[in-house]
């Protein structure tokens, strides 16, 4: 998996202090071209419970691609 940018990073961070709080519903938005898919595949190694939303076919690809690239 590529290694996450900072502003990727810093997000996934506020993600689990989210949690740590017990939040249960937690929305990420972020530009286009920012990486999200990157994200949500790093997000969902440390929270299996994650839910990707999606709106085109080609999304569902490319997380899957993430998801099954070597770690």
């Amino acid at each position: 998996m590529p290694e996450l940018r900072d502003y990727q990073a810093a997000g996934l961070r506020d993600v689990a202090a989210a949690i740590r709080e017990g939040h249960r519903r937690i929305v990420i938005a972020s530009p286009t071209g920012s990486g999200k898919s990157i994200m949500i595949a790093a997000m969902v190694r440390h929270v299996p419970s994650a839910l990707a939303i999606v709106h085109r076919k080609e999304l569902v690809n490319q997380l899957h691609n993430h998801f099954t690239l070597p770690e």
